[in-house]
């Protein structure tokens, strides 16, 4: 399978702040550590005929100069979309998608670049109509709209196409990207409502994706609140799990718990199914 990397509008007039200045730098390293299979890339240009200008008033990424990729995609990019409107998903591009894929059409592929609450957002929303799965790389995204409309973006990005299509922290290696394609295959199956054991195991589920996501402390504090405080003692599967840091976060609530011991018992009939699913994620955590 290709790993399919679509960097958005990284030009010259889209780099006007700061954050927008130094995702662009990123993407050129992440471009440049040759991580992805296939690179290909969108390049905006504001025709005089175009909505931006009519109805916005815009009239900026009309020079040639404002319309350059950047160097690192320029010498990266198979292949480079040109776009008028903020979307680069037609009939041509899914034909490109699907030559450069062995003649399939790819099932996701990984999203970055400028705007988050623009250009980005609405690829992302056609692909995922077009039934391809979009993996966004947070970290590799930014907006000339400042921190906030970043943060929107985001947000709306959850809403259109799922939160398991946002991909947290740092792309650094290959197993970074793995981890990516295996979190996107981890569904949500939280029930408050559950018995135990059904409960413990889709909070299992849950702390999978947290574990994909860089979220350790969280998936352990979350596993253990699933758990009554009593029901943790002379578990050897569960010491385990708190040791080094996460033990350390435990601490006073063992100390609170070791005085309830007698409520233990509640625990038995289900603790070997429940050591068994520790022990899962205990593989996890020592990847």
């Amino acid at each position: 399978m290709n790993n399919i990397l679509l960097v958005i509008d990284v030009q010259n007039g889209f780099l006007r702040n700061n954050a927008t200045r130094q995702c662009a730098q990123k993407i050129g390293n992440l471009l440049n550590s040759n991580l992805f299979n296939i690179v290909t890339a969108t390049q905006f240009r504001n025709r005089p005929e175009s909505p931006y200008r009519r109805f916005l008033g815009w009239s900026k990424m009309v020079s040639l100069e404002e319309q350059q990729l950047i160097p690192a995609v320029k010498e990266n990019a198979v292949a480079v979309f040109e776009k008028f409107i903020y979307t680069c998903v037609n009939n041509d591009f899914m034909d490109s998608m699907k030559k450069l894929n062995n003649n399939k059409l790819p099932q996701q592929i990984f999203l970055c670049g400028i705007d988050t609450d623009s250009c980005v957002l609405k690829i992302a929303v056609d692909l995922f109509e077009h039934n391809i799965q979009p993996l966004i790389l947070k970290a590799y995204c930014n907006s000339n709209g400042g921190a906030g409309s970043h943060r929107a973006g985001i947000t709306a990005l959850k809403r259109f196409i799922g939160e398991n299509s946002l991909i947290d922290g740092e792309i650094k290696n290959i197993r970074d990207i793995n981890k990516a394609l295996s979190k996107k295959d981890i569904i949500y199956k939280y029930r408050a409502s559950l018995p135990a054991k059904a409960k413990i195991k889709s909070i299992i589920e849950q702390a999978e994706i947290k574990y994909l996501k860089g979220n350790a402390l969280e998936l352990i504090q979350e596993l253990a609140d699933s758990m009554s405080l009593s029901q943790r003692i002379n578990n050897p599967a569960i010491d385990e799990l708190l040791k080094g840091q996460q033990k350390k976060m435990f601490n006073a609530k063992l100390k609170v718990a070791d005085s309830n011991k007698v409520l233990a018992n509640y625990c038995i009939e289900w603790e070997k199914e429940t050591i068994a699913l520790y022990g899962k994620l205990l593989k996890h955590l020592e990847n």
